[in-house]
């Protein structure tokens, strides 16, 4: 009621300079503002008279604005998701770099010590590209067996051995060739 009574007084306020509510036996006075805007005191409140047009043109673009800012505030939620799972992202992300790097570090101490222990058997086994030996056996000529002795060198999987009996000598050259690994 007392919004259709402000709208028409809105109205007539428009075509008048000096306007008067009557309220029971009291009259209040309206003040005018601007063209379109009256305003009038009742219970030490102030109300204002607005053209119907002005509060309709206004009232779209509150509507407009809240559009706005309900739109605004979806792709808020939206970005605010995306960044919260890639925070997570980033520290899974971070706690595999870091796990990656203590495996490598094993892996490399691992290399080391195999590295050293091939290199420390080599030395002690005597795994050498260049290598002297020898040997004693027993040769088998004309239904006699004459003591013999090898002497020879080896280079890499290569080996050229020397054979010398008691009336005998050859020679050997030799390759080897690993079986398994």
């Amino acid at each position: 009621m007392k919004t259709s009574i402000l709208i028409l007084l809105a109205a007539a306020a428009a075509y008048c300079q000096s306007l008067t509510l009557r309220r029971g036996n009291e009259t209040l006075p309206l003040t005018r503002y601007d063209e379109a805007l009256w305003v009038v005191r009742i219970d030490n409140a102030d109300f204002y008279l607005i053209a119907r047009s002005t509060v309709d043109s206004l009232t779209r673009i509150i509507a407009e604005k809240d559009a706005l800012i309900r739109r605004h505030e979806k792709v808020l939620a939206v970005q605010d998701s995306l960044l919260r799972r890639y925070a997570a992202y980033e520290e899974a992300a971070d706690a595999h770099i870091a796990k990656q790097a203590e495996l490598l570090a094993v892996a490399d101490s691992l290399h080391q010590g195999y590295k050293s222990l091939y290199f420390d058997v080599k030395r002690l086994l005597g795994f050498a590209p260049l290598s002297f030996t020898t040997g004693v056996g027993l040769l088998h000529s004309n239904d006699t067996l004459s003591p013999a002795a090898a002497l020879g060198f080896n280079y890499g999987r290569s080996q050229l051995t020397a054979l010398v009996a008691r009336r005998a000598w050859g020679a050997a050259l030799a390759v080897k060739w690993p079986i398994g690994r």
